[in-house]
């Protein structure tokens, strides 16, 4: 399985400026279906008011992993319950946690766990061949097979799941001929392994030891993504985070849409980042081409922009490349004030630490990692999952932007053979004086503005984002066809999914026809679904704007769709 990172672009307290947006997760936690102290209701409601804050909208999702000795005593009813809990702004996914034992040393005993998230199976039955053909006598698994962990990964992946490491350095008691561990057998490089859990560890310095782990595979040339293990039971009991599990241990996660199956996809794709404490990144600033996908992104320079939010001490930022260290910054940072952390400043498009070792057609992992001291000890508390990028060959983007306005497709093709990730890179070279609505645009945008509508059927075939855009106020693809009045082009957009109601720049697409003048384009929006509700930024309904414009048929059919003034 390809794991490919996410850069981050989250902006906090405000609207996205991407297509996609950035979720809070709280991954790895437990109801009452095993040892959790809550049922999936109260489990839902407790998580989504502590997240409440973290997203300008309040909308998050859990993951439930449940032990599995636990729900197949109730598998039939487990997902469908999980599930049943969703609702608003909150979103629960079924998913399970698999144990099995290894000897990391003579004399010694340990049972390594295993998330396996999605697509749950019909049958628990099906999940029993991981362990032993053979069963107790109430039909439940016997964990009692040593090395199987490998067998564990094969099956879920069989099954369609998403295999990670739960809580894999964590040692729960220390002794010399008999020692309890929890942790991942990692000796075996182990194939099909997507990631590991971070921050779901005891006892001292195993965070620590987990992003060695963690950084020893992306060294090895494995693409294993992390994220944050909450690990959370719920319990009424008087015990410390470290025992019960935490929710601020929060996986954000990159999704194209909010739903079960977007979120799942995301975290399939490494478009993620493990926060702990409440810190979290403010701005990857992806204007500079880390954008959030499976595949490698190329770059006309390799710019690692980092900031990051947090309340504490001894901050340091560290940049790794293929798993070694390249960079890092220190701030003394504030004890009790939440602050924004730069990595070189990097709060505007032209900073950033810049890698000039990177050489032409070369492809890195890059991942960022920020420890602080928020406790008596300096702990990780914010680290990506890699940022896979790689150099393209000098003006190779500019000569891609000038077949798309020059309507040429077999440059274009050509470009996007060599470098897929140009169907969403931008133009850096220009402001196109408002011809395209914003300076430096993306390949989509520019296409929908100036280009023909082969050029636009082609890029959004090749992987372009029909809702893509970056600044605050730029209109995007479907309004830049909107502007123009160009039916061919929105019905293209529509066709690959475009949001026919979206509102980047506080206008819809149907109130940008209308202030246009596009009878035909605001016609075909609104038998295609455009809401006759929509308004402009100055906040007049459609039928207000088409009643000054004196589009008697346009309001003739908002009338008929019950608009309002």
């Amino acid at each position: 399985m390809k794991q490919l990172l996410a850069v981050l672009v989250l902006l906090l307290a405000v609207k996205p400026l991407a297509a996609g947006e950035w979720y809070p997760v709280v991954i790895h936690v437990h109801t009452v279906f095993s040892d959790g102290g809550g049922t999936p209701d109260e489990v839902a409601a407790t998580i989504s008011a502590a997240l409440a804050k973290a997203r300008y909208d309040g909308k998050c999702a859990i993951i439930v992993c449940d032990h599995f000795d636990g729900v197949a005593r109730n598998f039939d009813a487990y997902a469908a319950t999980i599930r049943k809990a969703s609702g608003g702004k909150v979103i629960l996914i079924p998913g399970l946690e698999l144990g099995s034992k290894w000897r990391p040393e003579p004399n010694t005993e340990a049972v390594s766990h295993l998330l396996a998230i999605g697509n749950l199976p019909a049958s628990y039955r099906t999940l029993l061949e991981c362990y032993d053909l053979r069963t107790s006598g109430n039909g439940l698994p016997l964990l009692d097979r040593f090395d199987m962990q490998q067998r564990l990964i094969e099956k879920v992946l069989t099954l369609g799941m998403l295999p990670i490491a739960a809580h894999p350095t964590q040692l729960v008691v220390g002794g010399t001929l008999a020692r309890s561990d929890n942790r991942f057998d990692s000796t075996g490089n182990h194939k099909g392994l997507l990631g590991f859990e971070m921050f779901n560890t005891l006892g001292p310095g195993q965070d620590q030891k987990c992003v060695e782990l963690y950084l020893a595979e992306i060294k090895a040339g494995q693409s294993m993504i992390l994220t944050a293990g909450s690990d959370y039971h719920g319990t009424t009991l008087a015990l410390p985070d470290r025992i019960v599990g935490s929710l601020k241990r929060v996986t954000w996660v990159f999704a194209d849409e909010f739903s079960e199956a977007g979120i799942l996809k995301a975290v399939a794709e490494g478009k993620t980042y493990a926060a702990d404490d409440d810190a979290r990144f403010g701005n990857f600033l992806s204007d500079f081409g880390q954008n959030p996908g499976s595949a490698v992104v190329g770059v006309d320079k390799v710019t690692i922009a980092a900031q990051a939010w947090l309340t504490g001490t001894d901050i340091w930022i560290i940049v790794y490349r293929d798993g070694e260290e390249v960079v890092r910054q220190h701030y003394d940072g504030s004890p009790n004030q939440r602050r924004v952390y730069s990595l070189n400043g990097g709060d505007s498009l032209n900073t950033g630490w810049v890698d000039s070792n990177a050489q032409v057609g070369e492809t890195h992992s890059y991942v960022v990692r920020v420890t602080a001291s928020t406790k008596p000890v300096s702990q990780t508390i914010l680290i990506t999952s890699p940022i896979v990028l790689r150099l393209r060959e000098p003006g190779l983007t500019d000569s891609f932007f000038d077949a798309i306005k020059s309507g040429n497709l077999p440059a274009i093709e050509a470009g996007l053979t060599t470098d897929p990730s140009l169907a969403n890179s931008r133009d850096q070279r220009e402001n196109y004086n408002f011809t395209v609505h914003i300076s430096r645009p993306l390949a989509l945008s520019v296409a929908c503005a100036l280009g023909n509508a082969a050029t636009v059927d082609y890029l959004l075939g090749h992987g372009a984002s029909p809702d893509g855009y970056l600044t605050a106020g730029e209109p995007g693809p479907l309004m830049e066809v909107a502007i123009s009045g160009d039916v061919e082009k929105a019905s293209l957009l529509l066709k690959h999914g475009a949001n026919i109601n979206i509102c980047t720049d506080g206008n819809t697409p149907l109130a940008w026809a209308l202030g246009g003048k596009k009878v035909e384009l605001a016609k075909f929006l609104l038998d295609h679904g455009a809401d006759p509700n929509s308004r402009s930024d100055n906040g007049d309904y459609a039928l207000a704007i088409a009643r000054r414009q004196g589009l008697t048929e346009i309001v003739r059919i908002l009338e008929a769709k019950g608009a309002k003034e």
